[in-house]
C-alpha cells in the first residue's frame, strides 16, 4: 500500500532543511566566530571546501538561517552557475542582493538606491517580489568597477534598518574560477577593504571543491591567504547514526538497531548517500517501523536512484568504449557471485574471463574509472582498488543483471 499520509524528512539531491540539519559542530563553531566578528564591523572571508556529496550547500543553508536568527545579518545566497564574466558576476550578486530581504523598508531602500536597474515583474508568492535587474554592458562595466562602493552603500542602507552586516554566500563556482580576472578581483576587493575602509561588516563565503580554489590560486597565489579554509570531511559514524535516528524520530518512525547499523555502514558518512538511503528506506517501510528487510529493499531502491541520477550520465554515458562497458558488466557478475568484493586487486579482474582486447585496456579502464571518481585506490594496499561507495557496486550488479 502506497504511503500518502506522510512526508519524507529526507532531501536527496537538495540542501537539507534547517530543522533536520545535524552534525558539523566544529565547522559551525568556526563559522559562528566569523558571524560574530562581522557584527562588530569586521570583514570576514571563508572558503568551504569539500568533495561533491559532502553537504557544502546544506551547511551554507544552515548558516544563512543562523545569520538571521542569531546575528541579525542580511543573508544573500548567490549561485554562480553558468557565470563566466566579471560583469555577469556583478549582475548576479546585485540581483541576488535586491531579492534577499522580505523587509519592506529594506526593499524600498534598495529600490531607491538601485532604481535605475530594477524592474518589478509583478507579484510572486506571498511575501516575495519578482525583481529583474537590468543593465547594459556599459552600465555593468561601471557597476563592476564600483563594486566595493556599492557594497559599502548597501551596508549603510541595511544598517539604517537595524541589520548588523551582510552575509554573502557564493556557490556553484565552476565557471567563474576559470576566469583569471575573478581571482584578481577577489584579491583587490579584500585588500581594498583592509586598506581603505574601517568598519566593513561583510562576510563573504565561497563554496566549492578543492579544484575551484586551485583555479584561483594558480592565477593569484594570494587568494590562498585571504580566505580562511573549512575543509569538510565525511560525517563520523556517531554523527551519521544520530542523523538517521533523529530524522526518523521526527516523523514518528522507529528503526531497528540492525537496520540502523546497516544504513550507517553503507552511507559511509556522505550526506548525499545518507539522504538517498534514508529517503528510499522511508518509502519502502509501510508501518512506521523499519526492519532490516525494509532497509535492504531501501538499499536496492537507493542504489537505483543514485545510479540513474549520477552514474548513468557520469559513468555509463561518459565511457564510450564497448570494451569498458563489457568489463563493468563482468565486474557486476563477479560481485553477484562473490568472486570479488568492494576491494579487489587488478590481478583479480584479469581472472574475470576477460578476452584479450579487454585485458589490453584494463589499465586504461581503471585509470578512467579513478578519474571519474567511481573507483579509488586503497591506501597502503598496493594494486588494490575499491568502489568509491558500496551503492555504486550494487548499481553495477543491477546493471549487469539487466544487460
Amino acid at each position: 500500500m502506497e504511503r500518502i499520509d506522510k512526508t519524507s524528512p529526507f532531501s536527496p539531491g537538495k540542501p537539507v532543511p534547517v530543522e533536520f540539519f545535524v552534525g558539523r559542530g566544529n565547522e559551525i563553531e568556526r563559522i559562528r566566530r566569523s558571524l560574530n566578528q562581522v557584527t562588530h564591523g569586521k570583514n570576514e572571508n571563508l572558503f568551504i571546501l569539500g568533495d561533491r556529496g559532502l553537504g557544502k550547500s546544506s551547511l551554507a543553508n544552515y548558516c544563512l538561517e543562523l545569520a538571521v536568527r542569531e546575528y541579525n545579518l542580511l543573508p544573500v545566497y548567490c549561485s554562480l552557475g553558468g557565470i563566466t564574466t566579471l560583469n555577469g558576476f556583478t549582475k548576479k550578486v546585485l540581483e541576488s542582493l535586491v531579492k534577499s530581504s522580505h523587509d519592506k523598508d529594506i526593499i524600498d531602500g534598495f529600490k531607491s538606491f538601485f532604481k535605475k536597474y530594477i524592474k518589478e515583474t509583478g507579484l510572486g508568492f506571498p511575501g516575495f517580489i519578482n525583481i529583474k535587474f537590468q543593465a547594459t554592458n556599459e552600465e555593468l562595466e561601471s557597476l563592476t568597477s564600483n563594486f566595493l562602493p556599492i557594497i559599502a552603500q548597501t551596508l549603510k542602507t541595511i544598517d539604517k534598518y537595524g541589520k548588523t552586516g551582510l552575509f554573502l554566500v557564493l556557490d556553484d563556482l565552476n565557471g567563474i574560477t576559470k576566469l583569471p580576472d575573478f581571482a584578481h578581483f577577489l584579491k583587490s576587493t579584500v585588500d581594498t577593504i583592509a586598506i581603505n575602509y574601517g568598519k566593513f561588516p561583510l562576510f563573504m563565503m565561497l563554496i566549492g571543491v578543492k579544484e575551484r580554489r586551485n583555479d584561483l590560486i594558480s592565477v593569484q597565489p594570494s587568494v590562498g591567504r585571504i580566505f580562511d579554509i573549512i575543509q569538510l570531511e565525511r560525517l563520523g559514524e556517531e554523527e551519521t547514526r544520530c542523523f538517521f535516528e533523529e530524522t526518523y524520530k521526527s516523523v514518528d518512525v522507529k528503526i531497528d538497531e540492525d537496520a540502523l547499523n546497516d544504513l550507517v555502514r553503507r552511507s559511509r558518512g556522505y550526506p548525499m548517500f545518507i539522504h538517498e538511503l534514508g529517503d528510499a528506506v522511508f518509502w519502502c517501510d509501510k508501518d512506521d517501523h523499519i526492519t532490516y528487510n525494509d532497509a535492504m529493499f531501501g538499499v536496492i531502491q537507493a542504489s537505483q536512484n543514485i545510479g540513474h541520477k549520477y552514474l548513468d550520465s557520469q559513468i555509463y554515458q561518459a565511457i564510450k568504449s564497448e570494451k569498458y562497458h563489457s568489463i563493468l558488466k563482468k565486474i557486476g557478475d563477479a560481485i553477484l557471485i562473490e568472486k570479488i568484493g568492494m576491494e579487489f586487486h587488478k590481478n583479480e579482474l584479469k581472472k574475470l574471463a576477460l578476452d584479450e582486447s579487454e585485458s589490453n585496456v584494463l589499465d586504461n579502464f581503471l585509470n578512467r574509472m579513478n578519474k571519474l571518481g567511481f573507483i579509488v585506490a586503497v591506501p597502503d594496499k598496493k594494486g588494490y582498488r575499491r568502489f568509491a561507495n558500496e551503492l555504486y557496486a550494487l548499481y553495477v550488479v543491477l546493471q549487469s543483471m539487466e544487460r
